[in-house]
């Protein structure tokens, strides 16, 4: 068997650290909260993304402080999951009173089912 050098192939310099779960949707869920969101890119949900092309996160190739400096924050720019939370918030405090719907639940949990996050958070009427 040939090695690496032999075929003047480098020894890779960086590994990826981390790999990112992407939920199931269909063309159909994507069409409709494309349409929800107005066809706005910055109102699509994110976490519906496969490419996320208007984030600078890039590609894998980051270092494991980079990296981890992520795990502070949500990088995209359209709404993310944080968006969701502050907003879940606000109208707890201000709003519904002794009737909060807690969608942090629904984030936190990593909820998978896109159907229930997209009637539910994604694609909720938002006043």
């Amino acid at each position: 068997m040939r090695t690496m050098s032999d075929l003047g192939v480098p020894a890779p310099a960086s590994i990826s650290l981390m790999r990112r779960y992407l939920k199931h949707t269909s063309l159909e869920q994507r069409e409709a909260a494309l349409r929800a969101a107005g066809y706005n890119h910055f109102s699509f949900p994110a976490d519906l993304l496969v490419l996320d092309f208007l984030s600078d996160s890039g590609t894998t190739c980051m270092t494991d402080l980079q990296w981890a400096s992520l795990f502070l924050g949500d990088e995209s720019y359209g709404r993310n999951k944080g968006y969701y939370i502050l907003q879940d918030a606000l109208r707890d405090t201000f709003e519904r009173g002794d009737q909060p719907l807690k969608h942090i639940n629904l984030v936190r949990c990593g909820e998978t089912d896109v159907e229930r996050l997209s009637n539910e958070l994604y694609l909720a009427p938002h006043q």
